[in-house]
């Protein structure tokens, strides 16, 4: 059969031409073919007789119009594919457009790709779907909305997570923050928690963390703010680094970055993990500089020159000691307040206030930070700083108990009485580091936990967040923690009362700050307080250990509230109350309450800023300075203002007794030669005269005079009592003759050798004359008065 025709049958008598939609191109074929698609071939279609010429060649079929571009099934006309389909090669009719392409049927040779920001989830799509809210598509030919929005990250469920299986930002439930689906069938779209960018398109493992912040795993969107930004360098861990270790700066390790790398300190200078090879001038050398300076000044009092200059300032000395020990106190609470405020996530002072609390952070007294002990232990960890602080002050205390007691058992005395200080220097320190102490053994309790994004949750040490709760370590850690709370947090208060109350009687009857030497031991707690208010050391040491480690078992909102309702409180009892020795203490620890609850509404003030507002702390930090040089100035005015008033009382003393040396002169030389010898008249016997004899009381010991001197509650002024009152003149003149002899009394002068001995004063005589004066009696017993206006023999 020639080109164009066909036989299928070995009995035919002709060949058959091709029917239209149909062409052979070869000889002696069996079959015709169909015309390509998008192709036809009409001739034949419409007569039973074809033209062979039409079915012999390729160029026979047609091609479709662009209005048409389709052929039909059997090739011999051209129509559209519907909608969602498309025209293939070598298929026959139309093909459905696979998902992610559509096909509106108007001109559509093949199904496009869907845009960027549609889709087409099925098969056979005519359109693509646009996505809403914050979906949108990682490119185009997407099947759906498999991204999200810049600054958005698609979550791993359909509305996100709820809190007990993974948490978001700090500790919100994750779903707060997310966007579902609106036919609920893909996930949610949740917002990049604060400190992460999710660059587009992200999931929640691609999350981008921000230097200064920190995220436990990469499962998680719990990303937490680092105590210091230079701690964190941030970035995007690998998903096989499940502890977050390689967020961390160099130096820095733990979760939250917080606790230093093996051979590294933390500064107390720059507040960094710093080599422990490297040197610097630290708060240690500071420390022992104030101990030798210490030891030797007690060397030195053992010198009777030093000794003397001791005694002559000694009053001086006591009340600067005093002033020094309240600013001192003062000063360890405002630390210990920032510094337990930050252990629970609160922020710290603002700079530059910061930087001055640091300088002077020696005076928290933290031992095992002060001598870098962590550097000399291999693996330090916080349960070594906690058996260290502790175990070093009992072994202390144990050893000077040991001390005075074979001094007592030795020489003899009392416990108490403590003849060579070894038990005042005891609790003296146990004063300066009961605080520091029991904050570090209470921070043996909180815990932090962080999150791992499949519905568990790390659990640490907050003082170390290396140290899991549920290991060995802690368990040990919590015990001996329990057990130095009742020790000292609870015991040092306890026993400090106990102490007091035994000596009560001793410190109700003191005539002085210090008392007699029965009190030497405990002279440290009271001489502060007045004679009826020694419990005041005890409620002392209990406000600093409010202010301290008991805001350990508060978050950082309640540790505010409370220690701003203990602070109120002890400020408006004392302003009620007082209490003290002298005015000017009481002065004194008024200010410094007033700085605490400065220093404590500045944090509260900082903690929402940091939050919610943005703005300078400048302004902050400076009302915190001021507040800080008002309390150290008041300290040396009210200094000062004692040394002044002590010099114009030394000056009018001095003044009078030489008047009353210049009288004792003027009445020798007047009534010398008419001297005549009497009896010694006996205290309290009426004269003959009607006048009652008048005596002196001699003086109490000159220590406990200069003390008397100091103010507040005492007996009769210097020990002296005045003379016996009268309404006539002869008591006046006995009265100036008595105060000047008292003066002579307070000042220690003797009469001269060629002077009779001053003490009695005889009779008075006639108005207007002076009788000649007789021998006089002892010192400090003045003789009867005779007939008004004239001194008796």
């Amino acid at each position: 059969c020639p080109r164009g025709t066909f036989s299928n049958t070995s009995d035919a008598a002709s060949c058959a031409v091709c029917e239209a939609g149909s062409i052979t191109i070869e000889l002696n074929s069996i079959a015709c073919m169909l015309c390509p698609s998008g192709k036809f071939n009409t001739d034949g279609s419409d007569s039973a007789d074809s033209n062979v010429t039409l079915h012999d060649d390729l160029g026979d079929c047609i091609d479709c119009p662009k209005d048409a571009p389709a052929s039909s099934d059997d090739r011999q006309s051209c129509n559209v594919c519907p909608p969602g389909s498309e025209v293939r090669e070598n298929i026959t009719g139309c093909a459905a457009c696979p998902a992610g392409r559509h096909a509106d049927g108007v001109y559509s040779l093949v199904c496009e790709k869907c845009e960027e920001g549609k889709f087409a989830a099925n098969a056979s799509s005519a359109n693509c779907d646009p996505c809403t809210g914050l979906r949108y598509t990682t490119g185009p030919g997407s099947t759906s909305c498999d991204a999200c929005l810049q600054e958005y990250y698609l979550a791993t469920t359909t509305h996100g997570r709820r809190r007990r299986a993974a948490l978001w930002g700090v500790d919100e439930p994750e779903r707060r923050y997310c966007e579902p689906d609106d036919d609920n069938l893909e996930n949610a779209c949740c917002e990049a928690p604060p400190g992460s960018k999710a660059p587009f398109p992200s999931t929640l493992t691609s999350l981008v963390i921000e230097e200064g912040w920190y995220r436990h795993n990469v499962l998680s969107a719990q990303v937490l703010e680092c105590r210091y930004e230079y701690e964190c360098k941030g970035g995007n861990t690998s998903s096989t680094d499940t502890t977050g270790a390689s967020a961390c700066h160099e130096g820095y390790e733990g979760a939250l970055c917080s606790r230093c790398s093996p051979k590294y300190f933390r500064s107390s200078l720059t507040n960094r993990c710093t080599d422990c090879g490297e040197q610097e001038f630290n708060a240690a050398a500071i420390l022992l500089v104030m101990v030798v300076a210490v030891l030797v000044l007690q060397v030195a009092r053992k010198r009777k020159s030093i000794e003397a200059w001791y005694k002559k300032h000694s009053v001086n000395l006591l009340i600067l000691n005093n002033h020094g020990n309240m600013l001192f106190v003062n000063t360890q609470i405002v630390i210990n307040l920032s510094t337990v405020h930050a252990v629970q996530g609160g922020s710290e002072y603002p700079e530059p206030f910061l930087s001055i609390i640091r300088a002077v952070d020696v005076l928290a007294m933290d031992l095992f930070e002060i001598f870098h002990m962590g550097c000399n232990i291999d693996g330090s960890d916080f349960s070594h700083k906690l058996v260290i602080s502790t175990l070093v002050v009992i072994g202390a205390c144990l050893i000077a108990i040991a001390v005075r007691g074979a001094c007592v058992a030795w020489w003899g005395g009392k416990m108490v009485a403590d003849d060579n200080g070894i038990l005042k220097f005891m609790l003296m320190g146990l004063f300066i580091l009961i605080p520091t102490l029991s904050t570090i053994i209470c921070s043996a309790f909180p815990t932090s936990e962080f999150d791992n994004g499949d519905g568990t949750r790390d659990t640490f040490l907050t003082a170390d967040l290396l140290i899991n709760v549920d290991s060995d370590k802690y368990k040990f850690i919590f015990g001996y923690a329990v057990a130095m709370v009742i020790v000292f947090p609870v015991g040092a208060p306890l026993g400090l009362y106990l102490l007091l109350w035994s000596r009560r009687d001793a410190i109700e009857s003191r005539h002085s700050r210090k008392g007699g030497k029965d009190l030497k031991a405990v002279q440290f707690f009271t001489r502060l307080y007045d004679r009826h208010s020694w419990h005041l050391a005890v409620v002392d040491m209990c406000r600093r250990l409010m202010l301290g480690c008991m805001l350990l078992a508060l978050d950082k909102s309640w540790q505010i509230l409370t220690a701003l309702f203990i602070s109120m409180s002890f400020l408006v009892t004392h302003r009620e109350t007082g209490g003290y020795w002298d005015s000017a203490s009481d002065i004194l620890q008024y200010a410094g309450q007033v700085q605490i609850v400065v220093c404590i509404m500045c944090l509260a003030f900082t903690n929402t800023v940091s939050v919610k507002m943005e703005t300078n702390q400048s302004n902050v930090a400076w009302i915190l300075i001021l507040a800080f040089v008002g309390v150290i100035s008041l300290t040396v005015y009210l200094y000062a203002s004692h040394l002044r008033a002590r010099w114009k009382k030394a000056k009018v003393r001095t003044m009078r007794i030489a008047l009353a040396q210049s009288r004792r002169h003027t009445l020798n030389a007047t009534v010398a030669p008419q001297l005549a010898p009497q009896p010694a008249p006996q205290p309290g016997v009426q004269h003959p005269s009607g006048v009652q004899q008048v005596a002196l009381v001699p003086a109490p010991p000159a220590q406990a005079t200069a003390e008397h001197a100091e103010g507040g509650s005492v007996p009769p002024r210097d020990g002296l009592v005045q003379p016996a009152s009268g309404n006539d003149q002869k008591a006046r003149i006995a009265g100036d003759v008595t105060g000047a002899a008292n003066e002579a009394v307070r000042s220690g002068v003797q009469p001269n050798a060629s002077q009779q001995p001053v003490g009695q004063v005889g009779q008075t005589g006639p108005m207007g004359q002076i009788a000649p004066m007789g021998p006089m009696g002892p010192m400090g017993q003045m003789a009867p008065m005779g007939p008004m206006g004239s001194m008796a023999p």
